[in-house]
């Protein structure tokens, strides 16, 4: 048996209380993750697939959740990929009422690596940024459809934004 160690390990709750994720690191380059209801003991997964089927998907706890707890964030990367591997993002829906999860996959550009996303305060949609471009915004909805493409930049010092598409 391998243990994980201790700083490799990251716990959460849904911000609802209705569910719980944990995130392991199982000795691989990649960690792993579970998820169980704490209303119906009989509902848990674990690493849930991507439609992509290979590769990997590991997530940040602390930002993984939807604020009204109705989904969460994945990082997927491809197999094989190299440095910061991670060019997808997965969000789940979980449904205690059919006992299944729902995915939907988000990637802003193919190639692309090392991406960041975050919740909006009413968990309809996603701001996603990538490493190649920091300055444009992918804002998705809840099943990962593009929804604007926003692109920031500075003007005599004063910031703007320009909406690169809708």
């Amino acid at each position: 048996n391998q243990y994980p160690m201790l700083n490799d390990l990251s716990a959460s709750f849904s911000p609802d209380g209705q569910w719980f994720l944990k995130n392991i690191h199982t000795g691989s380059q990649y960690s792993t993750f579970e998820g169980f209801s704490l209303v119906n003991p009989e509902v848990g997964f674990r690493g849930l697939p991507d439609e992509k089927e290979s590769g990997y998907l590991s997530l940040r706890t602390s930002q993984a959740w939807a604020p009204d707890g109705s989904a969460f964030l994945a990082f997927g990367a491809d197999e094989g990929r190299a440095g910061c591997p991670f060019n997808r993002i997965v969000i789940y829906h979980l449904s205690e009422e059919d006992r299944d999860s729902r995915n939907f996959t988000f990637e802003p550009e193919p190639g692309g690596t090392c991406l960041d996303a975050v919740w909006s305060p009413d968990s309809q949609s996603v701001a996603v940024i990538i490493q190649e471009d920091p300055n444009i915004i992918y804002i998705i909805d809840k099943q990962g459809k593009l929804q604007r493409k926003v692109e920031l930049y500075w003007d005599n010092g004063e910031p703007r934004s320009l909406l690169l598409n809708s």
